[in-house]
């Protein structure tokens, strides 16, 4: 199914029991093929996986209990395996800035890709990284394990209230720090909250699917704007450390110092779109709709 609450869900606590389920073994799936070259696909694709299951579990957070200990150990889990992705995404990052920059010859910075490939093999090819897959992949399963026995001490909107303003808030406060303060550091922060909203509009979007859809696009979007600017910014010592022509070194720079400035403009226009609304007045909208959403598919 699709990653969202249905209003056919008998309750809250079974629609967050299905999306959990239904997450961890499309993970456990994924990674049941992680050999070889697909090892990197698998890993990230299964991180994906978790970080959807902990969207889902940010939104519940006020209602369920074990919201600290299920969040925490599935984030510890992932970081298990967290360099496997980073290290392949580092090279995805390096040929998506190259392909914008045609006026650096590839071939005078080809010694720098090299390295990155390099480098993302050598992690794969680590004693532990096996081990570390296998223990991700059983972190996973305890928490499968787990989830028919996860309740919740409220029900309706209630359970998704808080969950859903303190993470819309938290988003709204790290874009205006990230505005008076523009920094790697600043703009990674407020891209893990639009995330964690965009999880959250998505599982909402039975409430008004006409005027959910566009919220969740746009959420979507700026994640993605963030997304490449953090990447570039990860890149950045690398290209300018490299031992390749500085010429070239050159280049690359200005033309991601170039792409770090258009990203930024767009993602605050953007920000400011997606964040107009103060916290309880979205989460007074978008309760009104899914409460009269649910009415209507009980009728």
């Amino acid at each position: 199914m699709s990653y969202r609450l249905e209003l056919t869900d008998p309750d809250i606590a079974s629609a967050l029991r299905r999306v959990a389920t239904e997450q961890l073994d499309d993970a456990l799936e994924a990674l049941s093929g992680a050999e070889g070259e697909k090892v990197h696909e698998s890993v990230h694709e299964a991180r994906k996986n978790v970080k959807k299951l902990r969207g889902a579990l940010r939104l519940v957070r006020g209602a369920f209990p074990g919201y600290s200990a299920e969040n925490s150990y599935l984030r510890d889990a992932a970081r298990l395996v967290s360099d496997l992705r980073d290290k392949q995404a580092m090279l995805e990052s390096y040929d998506r800035v190259l392909s914008a920059a045609p006026d650096v010859d590839g071939r005078k910075v080809l010694p720098l890709r090299r390295a990155l490939e390099s480098e993302r093999d050598s992690a794969l090819d680590a004693p532990e990284a096996a081990d570390r897959l296998v223990a991700f992949r059983t972190g996973l399963e305890t928490v499968r394990e787990a989830v028919p026995d996860w309740s919740l001490k409220t029900d309706g909107w209630p359970a998704l209230e808080e969950g859903l303003k303190k993470t819309y808030g938290r988003g709204r406060g790290a874009m205006d720090e990230a505005r008076q303060e523009t920094t790697p550091a600043t703009l990674h922060e407020w891209r893990k909250r639009v995330k964690y909203h965009w999880y959250h509009a998505r599982l909402l979007r039975e409430a008004w699917p006409k005027a959910m859809k566009p919220h969740i696009k746009a959420a979507d979007h700026l994640s993605d704007l963030l997304g490449d600017r953090h990447d570039i910014d990860v890149l950045k010592p690398r290209v300018s450390a490299a031992e390749i022509d500085e010429t070239a070194k050159v280049a690359l720079l200005a033309a991601m110092a170039a792409e770090r400035e258009r990203l930024d403009a767009e993602a605050f226009a953007l920000g400011r779109v997606l964040y107009a609304d103060k916290p309880k007045a979205l989460a007074r909208r978008w309760g009104t709709w899914w409460s009269d959403a649910v009415l209507r598919a009980q009728a």
